[in-house]
């Protein structure tokens, strides 16, 4: 296979197998109790539909500012405002940023956004963000490979970037957990940017703030629509591991309506390159 200078990860599914369930009952009625004890009221199910109607008021007003077809939140925004839009709250002297929450729904009555910033900072947010993905998780574990292969392109004097459409809040205790963020020369994590694959500016911001040329670069990812999609869009080759488990049939149908969506984009066909694909899935044969 073709040597790069530079070699561009997703996460999950590609260095990592996780898999994750939020439709499990026991992850909301455990993060309602969790918000009962400051003083939140909610139901299991109110919380759940509370929660997912944020989730889109939060992308579609990113969307709207940012003029970006695919904007990432912050999750932590949602769980910051989910502590103040309980159907029914009680008093409460648990504390969050150095206020209880008493004075915080005093002072959110005056400076909503001020008060959700400072919770977004806090502990409480990180905390309530690794309790929310830790009740969620199944499994999170490297493939067998993945730590073989970024040892053994580094040890050839490639630089190895991570270029993920994940949260911050608790992909960084992933990466220490799996022991896989010493592996990289960068990282970017979509919650910080804004800005999430297949948008090219994701991508673009990696490469200008590295000082990277595409021509030197290649992404590796699961991910037809979000990966080979933003290598796609930016004129850069890329790998495809089917990690997934499709046919090859599948993997084609998939690329070719990509293909088409990209020059719909404006993309020149002649820009255009379509994914090396590994049809195993098996990491180690990128190198």
């Amino acid at each position: 296979m073709k040597e790069y200078k530079n070699y561009i990860f997703d996460l999950y599914g590609t260095l990592v197998d996780v898999k994750t369930d939020e439709e499990q009952p026991y992850l909301w009625e455990f993060l309602a109790q969790v918000y009962g004890s400051y003083g939140c009221d909610w139901e299991a199910d109110e919380l759940k539909q509370a929660y997912c109607r944020k989730v889109e008021e939060e992308e579609k007003a990113l969307r709207e500012k940012s003029g970006y077809a695919f904007p990432e939140i912050r999750l932590e925004r949602v769980f910051a405002r989910l502590l103040f839009e309980a159907p029914v709250r009680h008093s409460s002297s648990a504390c969050i940023a150095g206020k209880t929450m008493d004075q915080l729904y005093e002072w959110y009555s005056e400076q909503s956004e001020a008060v959700i910033s400072e919770i977004m900072k806090s502990e409480w947010a990180y905390l309530l963000s690794n309790q929310f993905r830790i009740s969620s998780r199944i499994r999170l574990k490297p493939y067998e490979k993945t730590f073989h292969v970024l040892e053994q392109l580094r040890a050839a004097g490639k630089k190895v970037y991570l270029l993920s459409n994940a949260q911050y809040m608790f992909t960084m205790p992933e990466l220490e957990i799996t022991g896989l963020l010493p592996c990289f020369d960068a990282f970017y994590i979509s919650s910080d940017a804004g800005i999430k694959k297949p948008q090219p500016e994701y991508m673009q911001k990696l490469l200008s703030e590295q000082g990277l040329s595409v021509e030197d670069c290649v992404m590796i990812g699961n991910e037809v629509r979000s990966d080979i999609a933003v290598a796609m869009m930016c004129g850069m080759d890329s790998i495809y591991l089917n990690t997934f488990n499709l046919t090859e049939e599948e993997i084609e149908a998939q690329l070719d309506k990509l293909v088409e969506n990209v020059k719909a984009a404006g993309q020149e066909p002649e820009k255009i390159r379509r994914p090396d694909i590994i049809l195993s899935g098996e990491i180690s044969e990128i190198l």
